[in-house]
């Protein structure tokens, strides 16, 4: 009979944190952009996500909140696509937070 673990080991979050420590400052102080509306709760949920996910992997990344209706040329972009996380005018997710398409995004992995 296996014996059972009191809490699951997560290697995902394991090989993320080795490689944030020895990686390169750039991967380390990113700076987003999340294209938010204050009526989106799928923005709310994805920005609570995000937070977490840095606070979790202890990243120092930051994000700019930018409401979509402060700028006409970006409200008209992505005014179906909210929310929107950006880095270097690039879109990284959108819709819904996903940490495997984050990590993909960025080239996070276990190497």
């Amino acid at each position: 009979m296996l014996p059972i673990l009191s809490r699951p080991l997560l290697l995902s979050s394991i090989g993320i944190r080795s490689l944030c420590s020895s990686a390169s400052p750039a991967l380390q102080e990113l700076r987003f952009q999340l294209l938010t509306s204050d009526s989106c709760t799928l923005c709310f949920h994805f920005k609570k996500q995000f937070t977490n996910y840095i606070k979790r992997h202890e990243f120092d990344w930051t994000f700019e909140e930018i409401d979509i209706h402060s700028d006409r040329k970006i409200f008209d972009k992505y005014k179906y696509d909210i929310p929107v996380l950006l880095l270097e005018d690039k879109v990284v997710l959108q819709h819904r937070f996903n940490k495997f398409l984050l990590e993909r995004e960025l080239k996070i992995s276990e190497q």
